[in-house]
């Protein structure tokens, strides 16, 4: 996997911004699924922060309605700025991927997320060390 492929970063969060407080906790995903797995029309819910979500989760729900490559899953569930890097789960609840981009114009209400699958693939070797 070739890390220029596949649009994903690690952060590590330290600390807040001056006049920031960080959260007592952070979310956390509780079981990892699997990306490849999914089939067309396969629910699709897309957590995140978007700009305009007043500070707070939002929940969207979609399907999955095709690929793009070896990486990408086409959703129907709605990806706002913001809720990009934040999780897709399946219809179990388990990590499938991270909401990526979406797509305006014509395609307009395609959204795109990485799969799961590769993303573990690449984050292997430090799991190896």
């Amino acid at each position: 996997l070739d890390n220029d492929e596949i649009d994903v970063a690690i952060l590590r969060i330290v600390s807040a911004r001056e006049g920031y407080t960080m959260p007592s906790e952070f979310p956390t995903i509780g079981t990892i699924g699997s990306s490849d797995a999914l089939k067309f029309n396969d629910k699709i819910y897309v957590i995140g922060y978007p700009s305009f979500g007043g500070d707070t989760l939002t929940l969207t729900q979609g399907v999955m309605s095709g690929r793009l490559g070896d990486y990408y899953i086409k959703t129907s569930a709605k990806i706002d700025s913001g809720n990009s890097g934040g999780a897709a789960l399946n219809e179990k609840g388990e990590l499938i991927g991270i909401p990526t981009f979406i797509v305006s114009g014509t395609a307009e209400g395609l959204g795109y997320v990485v799969g799961i699958d590769p993303v573990l693939e690449w984050l292997q070797p430090l799991f190896d060390e």
